[in-house]
């Protein structure tokens, strides 16, 4: 990423932090702070979705899976596009 002054554009490769980086749970809340705050702007074309679901055992796999497809199809897309907009997705799915 670099930025020229008015904002943050793509310059070149994939950016991760590695999992077990004590810098990543930093990265995380500050990307989803952003998330929030654009949702109070209540922007046309930003996606918030949150939802908790209840569902079987074998089902939680299946949506665990479609989660890291889409995931991967985002990066596969993403990758090699012209840098011609910055964008966040962040995305959680977790057992509670």
């Amino acid at each position: 990423m670099k930025f020229d002054g008015k904002r943050w554009a793509y310059a070149a490769g994939e950016f991760h932090t590695p999992k077990g980086e004590p810098l990543t749970v930093i990265h995380h809340q500050n990307w989803r702070m952003r998330a929030v705050l654009d949702a109070q702007m209540n922007t046309d074309d930003s996606i918030h979705f949150t939802a908790v679901q209840s569902v079987s055992l074998a089902d939680v796999e299946k949506l665990r899976a479609l989660v890291l497809s889409m995931i991967s199809e985002t990066s596969r897309i993403a990758g090699p596009s012209r840098p011609e907009e910055t964008l966040v997705m962040t995305c959680d799915f977790f057992r509670v």
